[in-house]
């Protein structure tokens, strides 16, 4: 059984925009936010919204996938 996105932490999900980010697989306009909102979500100055987490697994491919599962749902 896969767990809601509400269970998974601010932590982890800051931890997977920055790993897509930094590896160009996810980029302001793919999530549809501005790059203002883009810049605060990667440094925490916002909270990570349960969409926005589903649009990043959603844009996780090859290699990525796995490791955004590994992320999401064995950060405990």
């Amino acid at each position: 059984m896969l767990p809601r996105p509400a269970d998974t932490p601010q932590e982890a999900r800051r931890l997977l925009i920055n790993i897509l980010s930094e590896r160009g697989r996810v980029r302001p306009r793919d999530l549809g936010v501005s790059r203002a909102y883009f810049y605060q979500l990667r440094h925490g100055l916002r909270p990570i919204p349960d969409h926005i987490l589903i649009k990043l697994l959603e844009l996780a491919r090859g290699g990525f996938w796995r490791l955004a599962l590994l992320v999401v749902f064995c950060w405990r």
